[in-house]
C-alpha cells in the first residue's frame, strides 16, 4: 500500500510541476497556444484533484498520517497563480466564471466523495453492529440452553435428596 501512496505522490508531483511549467509558458504564449495551454492546465487541475482524492483514500485505508492537506494547499497556490496569470493578461479573453464553476464542481465532487465514504463507513458500522447482535443472540441462546440443563440436573438432584430423606426417615 505504501508503494501505491508513493506512486500517487510521485504522479501528483510530476503533474504539479507540469502545471507550473505550463503556467510559465502561458505567460509568454500566443493566443492559440494560450487557449490550448489553458485547457490542458484545467484538465491537469482535475487530474490533480482526482489524485489527491485517491491519496486521501489510501492514507485513510492505511491508517497513516496524511500529507494531503499540504498537497491541497500547494494545489490551491498553483490555482491562484493560474488565476493571477489569467487576470493579468489583457490579450487573453477567458470567462473566468466558467473556470471558477469548474473548480466549484470539483469541490462539489470532493464533498460527494466524502459523503459517499462517510455513508459507506456508516453502513459498515451498521453491519458490524448487526453481526454483534447476532453473536450476542447466539451466546444468549447457548446460556439459556445451559441453564435449562442445569435446572433439570438440580431438579433431579433435589428429587433424589427427597427420596433419600424419606427412606432414612
Amino acid at each position: 500500500m505504501a508503494t501505491l501512496i508513493q506512486s500517487y505522490e510521485q504522479q501528483y508531483s510530476v503533474l504539479t510541476a507540469d502545471v507550473t511549467a505550463k503556467i510559465g509558458r502561458l505567460k509568454v504564449g500566443n493566443e492559440e497556444n494560450r487557449e490550448q495551454l489553458s485547457r490542458e492546465i484545467q484538465a491537469n487541475f482535475e487530474e490533480a484533484n482526482d489524485l489527491l482524492e485517491q491519496l486521501e483514500l489510501e492514507y485513510r485505508g492505511a491508517g497513516a498520517g496524511s500529507r494531503v492537506a499540504a498537497y491541497r494547499a500547494e494545489l490551491q497556490r498553483v490555482k491562484d497563480e493560474y488565476r493571477s496569470v489569467l487576470s493579468n493578461s489583457a490579450t487573453y479573453n477567458i470567462e473566468t466564471e466558467d473556470t471558477y464553476d469548474d473548480w466549484n464542481v470539483n469541490e462539489q465532487r470532493q464533498k460527494l466523495l466524502d459523503n459517499t465514504e462517510r455513508l459507506e463507513r456508516s453502513g459498515k458500522n451498521l453491519n458490524e453492529g448487526y453481526r454483534v447482535i447476532l453473536e450476542t443472540e447466539e451466546i444468549g441462546a447457548a446460556v439459556l440452553q445451559d441453564l435449562s440443563v442445569q435446572r433439570e440436573t438440580i431438579q433431579r438432584s433435589r428429587g433424589r435428596v427427597s427420596l433419600l430423606c424419606i427412606q432414612y426417615s
